[in-house]
């Protein structure tokens, strides 16, 4: 582990599925339950039988129960469509019926942030200027201050995020807030520290 964290930074990690089945709901519906699709290869598929196996959710929810008024699972934020507007396959409790359903949260709680920001800097100055930052980060409570990779200060409506880029010279910002008005605050905050170690800092969002 040590040696791989040193290259950490020239690592590309690649996700993918294969299987012999290259349309989108047919192979979701494999991929949400396990079970291939009969036949493979339709695409705006449907729930029904014989492709009516239960989503792994629905599994869990039905093989461990949880403790009254609670769901054994959920999903979110919405059913997945067709390009016809019809629902995929797989995503419910199929033939374990409509009480093994998972929860559906229709919706994810609203948040405000910025994109990533990048303030441009001095060759080696980026690991400087957090030093310097974690030295002097001072806030009231509730706020929680970490500093594991650069300066991270938590609030209960959002975070602030500042830390030295790892493959080129600019100091990264990330801010976000519950709230438009609490993302102000906080961006405001963390560009008062750092404007406090780095005067000229501006910051512009990032290419990628």
């Amino acid at each position: 582990m040590p040696n791989l964290a040193q290259i950490a930074d020239r690592l590309c990690i690649l996700r993918a599925v294969a299987t012999d089945d290259n349309a989108h709901s047919s192979s979701g519906y494999y991929m949400l339950t396990g079970v291939p699709h009969r036949p493979k290869q339709v695409e705006n598929a449907n729930p029904g039988a014989p492709n009516d196996y239960p989503s792994l959710p629905a599994l869990v929810g039905r093989l461990a129960p949880s403790p009254a008024g609670l769901p054994g699972s959920i999903r979110l934020p919405h059913r997945i469509f067709n390009t016809d507007g019809s629902v995929w396959p797989g995503q419910d409790a199929g033939f374990l019926g409509r009480a093994a359903d998972p929860w559906l949260l229709n919706g994810l709680p609203t948040s405000f942030s910025t994109p990533e920001l990048n303030v441009a800097c001095k060759e080696g100055e980026p690991h400087t200027v957090v030093e310097q930052l974690i030295k002097t980060a001072s806030f009231a409570a509730p706020a929680k201050i970490s500093t594991i990779d650069g300066v991270r200060v938590d609030w209960p409506d959002g975070f602030g995020l500042i830390r030295a880029s790892n493959t080129t010279p600019v100091l990264v910002l990330r801010f976000e807030g519950h709230t438009e008005s609490a993302l102000q605050r906080i961006q405001s905050d963390m560009l008062s520290l750092l404007h406090s170690v780095k005067p000229d800092a501006s910051f512009s969002a990032s290419a990628h």
